[in-house]
């Protein structure tokens, strides 16, 4: 996985934002404009929203919630930029539950794909101005 992120990190045409600590690179994760098809109904796709897809942490921070923070960055930032929603897709179950539990994510339903059962879950962007994170869009 992580020679796919950094083939991302590479491409012109795919958004990657990173989370910085000093001057190191301790988070990342993609933000697209377009919801997958295979996830997302058509009326849901003519929603402005963001797909929030490959958010990794480095483990070295575990338990500093760097990932939920990159993900309230996602909200403020989604409706700083006119987005009304915030969308995510995982095959992970434990993931499902922490987004679903801790972050407050709703979700939307479950598809087959590519030999995984992916759950899609959402949330209404929301302006969270003392999220107090840095980012970089790369």
């Amino acid at each position: 996985m992580a020679d796919d992120l950094a083939g991302q990190a590479a491409h012109p045409d795919i958004p990657v934002w990173v989370l910085t600590g000093g001057d190191e690179v301790i988070g990342c994760t993609t933000l697209l404009t377009e919801s997958p098809e295979w996830l997302w109904t058509a009326a849901e796709r003519a929603e402005p929203a963001l797909f929030m897809t490959g958010t990794v942490t480095d483990p070295r921070f575990a338990r500093q919630q760097l990932g939920c923070r990159l993900a309230w960055w996602v909200l403020d930032h989604a409706a700083r930029t006119g987005r009304t929603w915030v969308r995510r897709g995982t095959f992970v179950p434990d993931l499902v539950r922490y987004y679903r539990d801790v972050q407050g994510w709703h979700v939307v339903r479950e598809r087959e794909h590519s030999g995984y059962q992916i759950v899609a879950l959402t949330r209404r962007a929301t302006r969270i101005p003392d999220v107090n994170i840095a980012t970089a869009g790369i």
